[in-house]
């Protein structure tokens, strides 16, 4: 299963935005990220009033180590959003921006899964894979290149999954 994408932007009822224009954006970020990888989920489009309750909710309920939140253009003039934005920063949950004008505005999920204990290291004569986590600190659903081997060296120490 996809890891879910949080899409925080402007909520309807904002004074100084047009609803279209939040509309708008949100259903184009939300298609973008469905294009990318991602579950979309976005409070901005959901029919009820005070949407923005229902996602404090949902802000609760994602998973820091699988999904991810990303902010959308105008979100910095939306109390709610910057509310959600600190609220995500708090439990650890990744934060993206989305990108205006750029041809992928949505960051793929695969830079997402990549694990982030996984390091590429350069020197001249050689260059090495490793893993500075041990099994138990590995994010669920993180991708790995050197994943089997750096299990295999650790369920030989005695690790177990």
């Amino acid at each position: 299963m996809n890891p879910i994408l949080y899409l925080a932007g402007p909520y309807p009822g904002h004074r100084e935005i047009p609803l279209a224009e939040i509309v708008g954006v949100a259903e184009f970020h939300c298609a973008a990220a469905q294009d990318a990888g991602w579950r979309p989920l976005c409070p901005s489009l959901w029919p009820e009033a005070e949407a923005w309750r229902s996602g404090e909710e949902m802000i609760r309920r994602l998973d820091p180590d699988y999904d991810a939140m990303m902010m959308l253009p105008g979100w910095i003039r939306d109390q709610r959003a910057s509310t959600e934005r600190r609220r995500a920063s708090v439990r650890r949950i990744p934060v993206y921006f989305a990108r205006d004008g750029d041809e992928h505005p949505v960051p793929p999920v695969e830079g997402h899964e990549l694990c982030p204990h996984y390091r590429e290291v350069h020197y001249e004569i050689r260059d090495y894979e490793m893993c500075t986590a041990d099994l138990r600190r590995c994010p669920r659903g993180a991708k790995c290149p050197i994943w089997e081997r750096v299990r295999g060296q650790k369920a030989w120490l005695g690790w177990s999954p």
